[in-house]
């Protein structure tokens, strides 16, 4: 699922790319329903994200992003992961500047 820009600067409109391809993905495991491994947390996304803007020291956003689910069930076991892709950047200010009007 395309889901745009993300990252605390993400409502600029310029972005610099850094380092396309970037992705990071997290599983979490149940038997039975027992969860295996560490703490579950309730938004993987978010953890994902830093995770990929750590990569980079200059990125500020990910841009292009795309989130992809995956799960897997098999009676008493079963998988959820997610999959966190996109273009590592950094923002950029933008100036506008006024044109002139031309008269007749």
């Amino acid at each position: 699922m395309p889901v745009g820009t993300l990252g605390p600067d993400a409502e600029q409109l310029a972005v610099m790319r850094l380092q396309p391809d970037a992705e990071a993905s997290s599983c979490r495991r149940w038997i039975l329903g027992i969860p295996l491994g560490g703490r579950q947390l309730d938004d993987p996304i978010a953890p994902l994200v830093a995770e990929l803007l750590a990569r980079e020291p200059d990125a500020t956003v990910l841009a292009d992003a795309d989130v992809r689910w995956d799960h897997l069930s098999l009676g008493v076991y079963e998988r959820q992961c997610v999959v966190v892709r996109g273009i590592l950047g950094r923002t950029m200010r933008t100036i506008t500047i006024p044109g002139g009007h031309a008269h007749h």
